[in-house]
């Protein structure tokens, strides 16, 4: 109800139709992100968007350690297929599970992103924070903590040579 009343204001004097952009900026902060987009922001190299995605899962009540850990799963993957002798395809088709559609496009293009030398660096990267987040008392900002490693392991994906 709020989100529609919310919408109505957004466009009172405002002729043109309704579109997914006017929608989405009325809807609510926590209902805007999800694991994937933290993934797919930190497996694109997008580091500019990775404090807005993490303030959103914040607000849904996501903890640090579920991101980190849906990180390491997705970086694992990427590993694996990096370190397939045949092509990104041909390793992909291999995958159990099979990855169909946009999620399997969107590995892809991660796959050409990333080298194997910075996929294992972020890996350990991941690893240490899951490492500092479990073990560090609450006199550290666990969030703070996740975003500043997030923000470090999406700057790798642009980095060829490591």
């Amino acid at each position: 109800r709020n989100t529609l009343e919310k919408i109505y204001l957004y466009k009172l004097n405002d002729k043109s139709p309704l579109s997914p952009q006017d929608i989405s900026e009325c809807s609510p902060i926590s209902a805007e992100a999800s694991l994937e987009d933290i993934i797919y922001a930190v497996s694109v190299g997008a580091a500019n968007k990775i404090n807005h995605i993490l303030n959103r899962l914040e607000a849904q009540g996501v903890q640090p350690v579920t991101l980190c850990l849906s990180l390491q799963r997705h970086f694992k993957l990427l590993l694996t297929l990096k370190n397939y002798e045949g092509s990104p395809t041909e390793a992909i088709s291999n995958q159990k599970p099979p990855l169909f559609g946009p999620r399997r496009s969107a590995i892809i293009s991660q796959l050409r992103l990333w080298n194997s030398v910075n996929l294992k660096v972020a890996l350990a990267n991941l690893i240490e924070l899951d490492l500092n987040l479990r073990t560090i008392s609450n006199n550290y900002p666990a969030l703070a903590m996740t975003e500043r490693i997030l923000i470090r392991v999406a700057m790798l994906a642009k980095n060829k040579i490591m």
